[in-house]
């Protein structure tokens, strides 16, 4: 369940219905809520969306290169070799004209497949070029930090190329300092091209937004008078490992983190749980201790299911026992994961 935030949703989508392109700014510390608030604006919408990560400039480009081309259902192209050809792309879908020299073999290829496809009467090619699309980079300063010539590759792309196209772009990043640098002050290179943007503060369950959403949770998603909801605040230890308890959680609203060894020197991170996922069931439906323990990430609004509330609690949700199970599958891949790396380490 997505909950506030009305105002900047407000504002994104005021931006988005204007023609052209724009870039849109979200800024925030980590936890505060970047990721959860593009993905309910992009709900049902044309979108790219790409999270870059602390891995090399090569690695990067290489899933976004993924993320393009099954975006566009395009399994004949190669990943590709250059950021601003993943970008060209992109633009040439939107209607773009390329203006960089270093792409005019790329440029004359599409040029060439237009015109084909003009001859073969393929219209739906020239309808996805009208289609407005977004895309999101997703903590944009990393792929900064990982290659030297990304941003000045990117700034020029901008004001060249994009400015002629129906691109959305959103950028994210946890480093305020360095979006004002890039985007926000006069002097910022593409601050010309930055349209709006927004500074998430930590969004806080207070007592009466839980009180509000309590009803409306328990009778939409359990059609029970016995279901809980519960609040658990950042860094609070809601399961812990080895312990045997007796309810399951599913997260309405916040982040947890899932650990093994928590709090020892072999403490590792299984993954991070959210809106929708579920955790504890191993427990509750074995009757074994838990062989993880999850710690809010941030505040944290959960739907609390006893033994004896879990029977009905199923039937009366049966998508609740598929998402079940997809948890449990998810933890199963992550414990194996774990283990194929213990098992490399102990070789090396």
């Amino acid at each position: 369940m997505f909950i506030g935030r009305k105002k900047e949703l407000d504002e994104l989508e005021r931006v988005y219905m204007q023609d052209g392109f724009h870039i849109f700014i979200v800024a925030g510390r980590e936890g505060a809520g970047k990721t959860t608030l593009i993905e309910r604006f992009c709900r049902d919408k044309n979108t790219i969306f790409f999270t870059a990560s602390r891995e090399s400039g090569r690695a990067n480009l290489q899933r976004f290169s993924r993320e393009i081309l099954a975006h566009y259902k395009d399994e004949q192209h190669e990943p590709f070799p250059f950021w601003n050809s993943a970008f060209e792309y992109i633009s040439n879908k939107q209607g773009g004209g390329s203006s960089s020299s270093e792409s005019s073999d790329y440029a004359e290829n599409y040029e060439l497949q237009d015109f084909m496809q003009a001859q073969l009467g393929d219209t739906e090619e020239q309808e996805n070029k009208q289609e407005r699309v977004i895309v999101v980079i997703d903590e944009f300063g990393e792929l900064c930090e990982r290659d030297p010539v990304f941003l000045g590759m990117f700034t020029d792309l901008v004001d060249k190329q994009f400015k002629d196209s129906k691109i959305f772009m959103i950028i994210t990043s946890s480093d305020t300092k360095f979006l004002q640098k890039t985007f926000l002050t006069k002097t910022a290179p593409l601050s010309h091209r930055v349209t709006g943007h927004i500074l998430l503060s930590q969004f806080t369950l207070t007592d009466n937004i839980v009180e509000q959403i309590k009803e409306k949770v328990v009778k939409r998603s359990m059609g029970m008078d016995a279901a809980k909801v519960v609040k658990f605040s950042a860094d609070d230890v809601i399961i812990s490992e080895g312990e045997l308890n007796t309810e399951m959680y599913k997260i309405i609203s916040g982040k947890a983190i899932c650990y093994l060894g928590y709090g020892t020197d072999d403490e590792y991170v299984l993954g991070t749980l959210k809106d929708g996922q579920s955790f504890g069931e191993y427990a509750l439906i074995r009757g074994k201790p838990n062989f993880y323990t999850v710690v809010a990430f941030t505040d944290v609004l959960l739907l609390k299911v006893d033994r004896e509330t879990f029977p009905r609690f199923i039937e009366m949700n049966a998508n609740n026992a598929v998402e079940i199970m997809r948890n449990m599958a998810r933890m199963i891949s992550m414990l194996k994961a774990n283990i194929d790396m213990l098992r490399l380490e102990q070789k090396e």
